[in-house]
């Protein structure tokens, strides 16, 4: 695969799982996928092993925002390897690592690094600011 097929493939995470076509991530996870980035507190989600795990993810996400959307500020492929840089925003309208739902909109600045092989993400690397997040959501510091 070329990095511009390497880079719709990434693309679609963003305009098409996160916006609710869940069945997207099996088409473009691998079976064995891997993630490597921030653990939440109280989620069941200690990182993804699988297509299916991104699906629980996903939809753990959007129970608590519902109205997420995600806007890609850059997106820069070479060779095997996509890196997005996006900005998150959505309404606190569900539980969410063992907060209640608060109705307030909260932002949040993310990188992602996207590995793939033969045109599907086999590996990822995220990076956003846990601790903004719970203090958008809860407008104090919960973590230790």
């Amino acid at each position: 695969m070329s990095p511009q097929d390497n880079e719709r493939i990434v693309r679609r995470v963003f305009e098409e799982l996160w916006a609710g076509r869940l069945e997207t991530a099996r088409e473009i996870f691998s079976p064995d996928y891997r993630s490597h980035g921030p653990e939440w507190r109280s989620l069941a989600f200690r990182g993804a092993n699988s297509a299916e795990d991104v699906i629980l993810f996903v939809s753990a996400i959007r129970a608590a925002s519902s109205d997420i959307r995600f806007e890609l500020d850059e997106v820069v492929a070479e060779g095997d390897l996509v890196v997005a840089r996006w900005v998150a925003t959505g309404t606190h309208t569900g539980a969410f690592e063992g907060l209640e739902p608060t109705g307030r909109v909260v932002r949040l600045e993310g990188t992602m690094l996207y590995r793939l092989r033969q045109g599907l993400i086999v590996e990822g690397w995220h990076s956003w600011d846990y601790q903004d997040l719970m203090r958008q959501v809860n407008q104090e510091t919960m973590c230790s």
